[in-house]
């Protein structure tokens, strides 16, 4: 999948008009302070997150987008991420879900307060299997298995880019593509953030509806593209778009940690997230990512980027100046410490796909 220079630079520009035309007018290619261009340094995990958002999220299938907007709300306020959950929302409402039922929701994190019957045995569902103890997860899901790439692939896409935005856009409503000045005042007077949200939420609001539904299986990279998803995400193949979506999105990931991360760092991080990893809430004390980069046996850069990966996905609020610092001394440029959070986003989304996946199908036998 590694692209020349040229050939990354029309797969943005490819994608970045099919944003223009889907979901924002006013996308752009490079500034790389919004959840797209974020990943624009590396043109296939841009192509193929906006591929995952497209075909799971936004296009209408099984469910529609206000009913999707609804799941990624409900899975950004689990993850705290503040930009996210906002923005989706106003999305949710513009797209034509219950504006009361849904701010209700979400300002008492209780699916149930959603006014459609369906979303709330939905929404409950994504929120609840979090967690792989969970009892939801031993059910018959609210959804059929037809239905279970849209849910569980809209999951997945937002517990990976909450992690991203969270870490390396914004803690809170403000994003770092806007001009300075406007930050400024924003951080100076923190009550006009929300309305301002609300402003770029509008304008996006407009759009969807102006749009109109969108078709699912023309996202520009999985044209052409093989319905062959790796193992562990075999809940997507009734799909042919989100199959075909995970297909590519998967292989950019694997060429991401080739071109980006020591192999040694992916093998210890990824083994261990595949191991440990539950959605329970971590330790206060952070000796634990200490003592598991110890233990690795690698060496102090690399364990670095494996104590600052390992809280990417299971306390990425632990990570501090000292854990930033750390790892910039090792590893300076920005595009490896952004690979190497981007990846742990991913394999922790994968963990939780999994878990979900696996219950859906048997559940659903």
């Amino acid at each position: 999948m590694a692209a020349t220079a040229q050939g990354g630079r029309d797969l943005i520009k490819r994608t970045v008009e099919q944003i223009q035309k889907d979901f924002y007018p006013g996308q752009t290619a490079d500034n790389g302070g919004d959840p797209q261009t974020v990943q624009n340094f590396f043109p296939p995990a841009m192509a193929g997150f906006w591929s995952l958002l497209r075909e799971c999220q936004i296009a209408d299938g099984k469910f529609n987008r206000a009913e999707k907007e609804q799941i990624a709300t409900v899975i950004s306020f689990s993850n705290e991420c503040k930009f996210c959950c906002a923005s989706h929302s106003n999305f949710a409402a513009a797209a034509g879900a219950d504006g009361e039922g849904l701010r209700a929701a979400v300002a008492a994190n209780d699916p149930s307060l959603f006014k459609e019957e369906r979303m709330k045995k939905v929404g409950q569902w994504v929120k609840d299997c979090q967690k792989k103890a969970s009892p939801a997860l031993k059910e018959a899901p609210p959804f059929s298995l037809d239905e279970a790439p849209e849910v569980i692939g809209t999951a997945f896409t937002f517990n990976y880019i909450n992690r991203v935005v969270d870490k390396f856009l914004t803690e809170g409503l403000v994003l770092p593509l806007l001009p300075w000045p406007v930050r400024f005042l924003l951080h100076a007077l923190p009550f006009l953030q929300k309305p301002f949200l609300g402003m770029f939420a509008g304008m996006v609001g407009k759009h969807i509806k102006e749009v109109g539904p969108v078709k699912q299986g023309e996202a520009v990279c999985i044209v052409g593209t093989d319905a062959k998803p790796p193992p562990g995400f075999e809940w997507s193949e009734k799909s042919v778009s989100i199959a075909k979506a995970f297909t590519y999105w998967c292989r950019a990931m694997d060429d991401l940690a080739k071109e980006y991360i020591p192999p040694e760092v992916t093998d210890f991080v990824g083994k261990y997230i595949d191991e440990n990893y539950k959605g329970e809430d971590p330790p206060i004390s952070r000796n634990w990512v200490f003592q598991a980069a110890e233990e690795s046996g690698l060496s102090e850069a690399y364990q670095s980027a494996t104590r600052f990966m390992l809280l990417m996905s299971f306390a990425r609020f632990q990570i501090d100046g000292a854990i930033k610092a750390d790892l910039k001394k090792h590893f300076p440029d920005f595009q490896t410490q952004r690979a190497m959070g981007m990846w742990a986003a991913h394999k922790t989304a994968t963990a939780i796909s999994k878990w979900e996946g696996e219950s859906v199908m048997r559940m659903s036998k």
